[in-house]
């Protein structure tokens, strides 16, 4: 889930039937999984204009 006021990332992860919070990560901070699949997310960046 994203907070754009906060530029806040709060990751969920199901596990055993149950969402359970894996990471919360904040402006500048980074994020990464490799599964499902490899990702990088940096809230501060996801507003970014091009």
């Amino acid at each position: 889930m994203f907070d754009p006021a906060e530029e806040e990332l709060t990751v969920l992860e199901l596990a055993d039937g149950a969402y359970q919070m894996r990471a919360v990560v904040s402006g500048k901070d980074v994020f990464e999984a490799e599964l499902p699949f490899p990702v990088r997310i940096v809230p501060s960046e996801l507003l970014r204009v091009r």
